[in-house]
């Protein structure tokens, strides 16, 4: 319950594709990528806007309340990965 009320104080909830693999080592990892946002309506149900369709019957969607930016991630410098349309989150 508390859960769903954070979720309603955002405007804006971001739309979360996660991809499972296993990496080197053999454990299992998830790939998590932006592929949409979703909207509150009066009615207390949700529009959601894909930017990208998964492609693999595998793969979950999740609705999040966006992530705030850390302080890397704002900078514009060029330098490093960025968090621009298409990156993923590693995690």
């Amino acid at each position: 319950m508390a859960d769903d009320l954070n979720m309603r104080s955002h405007n804006r909830l971001d739309v979360m594709g996660i991809t499972n693999y296993e990496d080197r080592q053999g454990e299992t990892r998830s790939w998590w990528t932006k592929i949409g946002s979703a909207f509150w309506n009066k009615d207390g149900s949700l529009n959601i806007k894909l930017d990208y369709i998964p492609t693999s019957p595998k793969q979950t969607i999740q609705v999040r309340p966006p992530r705030e930016k850390k302080q890397e991630e704002q900078s514009d410098d060029g330098g490093g990965r960025g968090r621009g349309r298409g990156d993923g989150v590693h995690f």
